[in-house]
């Protein structure tokens, strides 16, 4: 991340991070569906959150064109993301 991105919220800053990497791998995502492991549980409800900016509303609707599901694992059981 640069420039603008390091003043995001955490929230934000995950969510551009999952928005980057649907962006490079678009191609061999979008054919089926596939799973998003997380350990911020706020993601679980991304379809379902009311007050959103306008560029998380964009980006969102961005995530919403891929066929997936979001599966969280609590921080202390994610070892492999803390690492």
């Amino acid at each position: 991340m640069n420039g603008a991105a390091l003043n995001y919220f955490t929230y934000d800053k995950v969510l551009y991070a999952l928005i980057y990497t649907l962006e490079t791998w678009q191609h061999y995502l979008r054919p089926k569906e596939f799973v998003i492991h997380t350990d911020r549980e706020a993601l679980k409800r991304l379809k379902s959150q009311h007050k959103l900016s306008k560029r998380n509303v964009r980006w969102v609707n961005f995530v919403e064109s891929f066929p997936y599901v979001i599966k969280y694992k609590a921080g202390k059981t994610n070892v492999v993301a803390d690492a």
